[in-house]
């Protein structure tokens, strides 16, 4: 297995997880996926998690990232991209967390809060505007596709050539956006 080659993806709890792995073992991934998800440590516990995927906690991007880093004193690589997905209309998981994990991941990868580059209508998607977060010297580091009408889902469209797949199901919905492709593309697994 190549190390360097290593990246974790979720949805609501998953998403969840990954930012706890992405935050507590960042030498081991290269990027991460949070889809529905929220900033690490925006929780300690089940009832204070219960409570935080409703009401998003507000900290500044250097508090968020002190959380992470304080877990991790002796770290001194670069953490891993992170993209991360999230539809306005989630009524399981505040969309704000996402504003938040972003905020968090910033301070970690040394990108502004302020997105870099916005895509409207990314790959001729009304309902999807795509943000890059870049460092001062270009490279980027968080990907956000934030998304209209879309709640606690995974997005798909189905179909057969490579842009397309997915089937609908409970937490699928057709978007005419295959997020598990973009998200490999924004991975750079795929050219």
């Amino acid at each position: 297995i190549d190390s360097a080659q290593i990246f974790v993806y979720g949805l609501s709890a998953g998403a969840a997880m990954t930012a706890v792995l992405l935050a507590t073992y960042p030498e081991t991934f290269n990027a991460g996926a949070v889809l529905a998800g929220g900033p690490y440590k925006m929780a300690t516990g089940a009832m204070s998690g219960l409570n935080a995927i409703v009401k998003s906690k507000q900290r500044s991007a250097k508090e968020w990232g002190q959380l992470v880093k304080n877990d991790n004193p002796n770290y001194k690589g670069n953490y891993p991209r992170l993209v991360v997905c999230h539809g306005k209309k989630d009524k399981v998981v505040n969309p704000k967390n996402s504003y938040e994990l972003i905020k968090q991941w910033s301070d970690l990868t040394g990108t502004d809060t302020v997105p870099t580059k916005t895509l409207s209508a990314f790959n001729k998607n009304t309902d999807i505007e795509k943000k890059i977060y870049c460092t001062k010297n270009g490279v980027e580091k968080i990907f956000f596709y934030e998304v209209n009408k879309l709640g606690h889902a995974l997005m798909i469209d189905p179909g057969e050539p490579t842009t397309q797949g997915g089937e609908t199901g409970l937490f699928s919905v057709d978007k005419d956006f295959f997020s598990t492709y973009w998200i490999a593309k924004d991975f750079g697994l795929i050219p």
